[in-house]
């Protein structure tokens, strides 16, 4: 069974609050960790979850000039054009998001805040303690 891997700085962050925590927060501690999250973030959800943040924007006129209907026109150009070349051969990615694209971590930022805030909200036990970095997740319920 392959370790998860964490980088130095993660791990010490996560080291700092567990021992805060430990000693302040009493329940039972759990940490989640995404597996292969761009290529299984689901992109015409993620797009609808996009929509529906920019029309609930109100200062996004004050911001651009641009149209929520050309904005999510090119984000969509930009997520169907993914190509990407291996051993000399050209592929295509279907499923997910690019993992070079820079358009790529805005959209798991947006999919995986709608995500949080729809599971924390329907859970029947709510969680002492939660802090999330991306695709990593630390708990405390109680």
């Amino acid at each position: 069974m392959r370790k998860p891997r964490i980088s130095h700085s993660k791990l010490d962050r996560l080291h700092r609050i567990t021992q805060k925590a430990t000693h302040q927060i009493p329940g039972y501690y759990g940490q989640f960790d995404i597996t292969n999250l761009f290529t299984n973030v689901p992109t015409s959800e993620t797009l609808h979850i996009t929509r529906k943040g920019l029309l609930n924007d109100n200062s996004l006129p004050h911001r651009t000039d641009m149209k929520i209907d050309a904005i999510m026109e090119l984000t969509t150009i930009c997520l169907q054009s993914t190509y990407f070349q291996y051993n000399e051969e050209f592929y295509e990615q279907t499923d997910g998001l690019a993992m070079g694209s820079p358009l790529s971590p805005i959209l798991v930022d947006i999919f995986m805040k709608d995500f949080e805030e729809r599971s924390l909200s329907s859970t029947l036990r709510k969680p002492n303690f939660y802090r999330c970095y991306v695709d990593d997740t630390f708990v405390i319920w109680p």
